[in-house]
């Protein structure tokens, strides 16, 4: 196993104040690329009505842009990407592009003084995240990386609980996420050109989970391996979090290779909090030592966007540059924890396959 001591990440710049949206009107997005999960993100903003418009979409291709405002109710499909970011009728630019081209795209619109809602990972790397956050600041334009589930109310409940010392002193942290993908190898999520593997693509839930209810973690050791296309595969990543109050151990898992349970389990000196599909949940379950169960459910429309394009525009009519629910901290510091999981894995990979042995070790 490899172990990777702790390093002090980035930090991010302070947030500037910015041009509120008015509250008279809907929000109005621009989507950039008409992706599968841009599709989830139009059916979530129909959802709220008299909330959100959705004005323009651009693609590559033009045809899957036209099928996608024909089945979303789009009035505009953008010649290209500059156009639709300098458009004056969009107030905020959903990019939903391959992680690889997050950077490009994101600045695209922060240039043009677009506020942005990029996927997740807001980039594969920490520098890349630093770049972007700083042009944001730089432009004094709102940037927010679209890690749902931190805009989810079950998650915002348990970091209530953990807050108030109901759980105790946290001691254990667990999570995986195994997806099993079936997907030539051009697919992006078996393409190290862009930014492919598991960790990118589900680690960065458990992640972000982890550091929602825990903060950023001391110390990150990784092992795995990789697919035949040289992105991480199947890996587990252990953390520890040290305190005046002692420390917490953590292990995320993720996969490529398999389905398995989505859980997610928080074992404090007082109790244990539990919550299943923590990556779009409904439900949590607290249980107190000694003590019987409880629930804790929510509900919410078809996919769970609402609460996290809810977040967005509430940060935008209060003219903030970022979320209080997804900070720019918080997207610094995941991508620190990210890029050590990543190199973790791939140092365990190549440990596990020597070079053949030279002249002098025979």
């Amino acid at each position: 196993m490899t172990t990777t001591p702790g390093s002090t990440p980035a930090q991010a710049p302070p947030s500037p104040a910015a041009e509120p949206v008015p509250s008279d009107r809907p929000v109005r997005w621009g989507f950039l690329t008409a992706s599968r999960i841009a599709n989830k993100w139009a059916n979530a903003l129909n959802l709220l009505t008299g909330e959100a418009d959705l004005i323009a979409v651009a693609s590559r291709d033009t045809e899957k842009a036209a099928s996608f405002a024909a089945q979303h109710g789009v009035s505009e499909v953008a010649d290209d990407y500059r156009s639709l970011v300098t458009r004056d009728d969009i107030d905020v630019v959903y990019v939903s592009s391959p992680h690889s081209h997050h950077l490009e795209h994101a600045l695209l619109a922060i240039e043009a003084g677009k506020p942005v809602l990029v996927e997740k990972p807001a980039t594969p790397t920490m520098g890349d995240s630093l770049r972007l956050i700083e042009a944001a600041a730089d432009r004094g334009v709102f940037l927010m990386e679209a890690m749902w589930t931190r805009c989810n109310p079950i998650i915002l409940q348990a970091r209530d609980l953990i807050s108030r010392g109901v759980l105790g002193d946290p001691r254990l942290f667990q999570a995986s996420y195994p997806v099993r993908f079936v997907a030539p190898d051009e697919h992006r999520i078996f393409n190290p050109d862009l930014a492919g593997g598991a960790i990118l693509d589900l680690g960065v839930y458990p992640a972000h989970l982890a550091h929602a209810l825990l903060g950023r973690p001391d110390r990150v050791g990784a092992f795995g391996t990789l697919t035949h296309t040289g992105v991480d595969n199947t890996s587990v990543a252990e953390l520890t979090w040290q305190s005046s109050k002692g420390t917490c151990l953590g292990t995320l898992v993720t996969s490529l290779e398999g389905e398995g349970l989505q859980r997610l389990e928080l074992v404090g000196t007082a109790g244990t909090l539990a919550i299943e599909n923590f990556v779009k949940p409904d439900r949590m379950t607290f249980t107190p030592h000694g003590g019987q169960p409880q629930q804790f459910v929510t509900s919410y429309p078809p996919g769970g966007y609402t609460f996290q394009a809810q977040e967005v525009h509430r940060s935008l009519r209060l003219g903030r540059t970022e979320s209080e629910l997804v900070p720019w901290q918080s997207t610094l510091d995941v991508a620190w924890l990210l890029e050590h999981w990543i190199d973790g894995v791939r140092r365990s990979a190549d440990d596990s396959h020597p070079d053949t042995a030279s002249e002098d070790d025979a």
